[in-house]
């Protein structure tokens, strides 16, 4: 497979990145893993939210559910609420 792009339906105002942002090739058996960067909107309310990952070529598509829990500030726990930036790392696809 060539071209392997990469995107996602995210809840509004989210921003998501994937590194790498794209995959040029895989040869048959090979895969390959991406990480997807989600930064949740400063007004999200405490809950879960599903985000949509998709992998795209010309020949074929892929795509996968994740469910991201935001919770409050009491929820992360002592010493970890001035830290707290509303990122998740997750890992994406392995694509066969």
């Amino acid at each position: 497979m060539k071209d392997i792009q990469l995107s996602a339906n995210k809840p509004v105002d989210w921003d998501v990145a994937f590194e790498p942002s794209k995959i040029e090739m895989l040869k048959a058996g090979e895969t390959a893993t991406v990480v997807a960067i989600l930064k949740a909107s400063k007004k999200a309310l405490p809950g879960d939210y599903v985000t949509t990952m998709m992998a795209k070529t010309p020949e074929v598509n892929a795509d996968a559910q994740f469910r991201i829990a935001v919770k409050t500030s009491d929820d992360l726990g002592m010493g970890r609420c001035s830290d707290y930036s509303g990122y998740y790392r997750c890992c994406l696809l392995s694509v066969p």
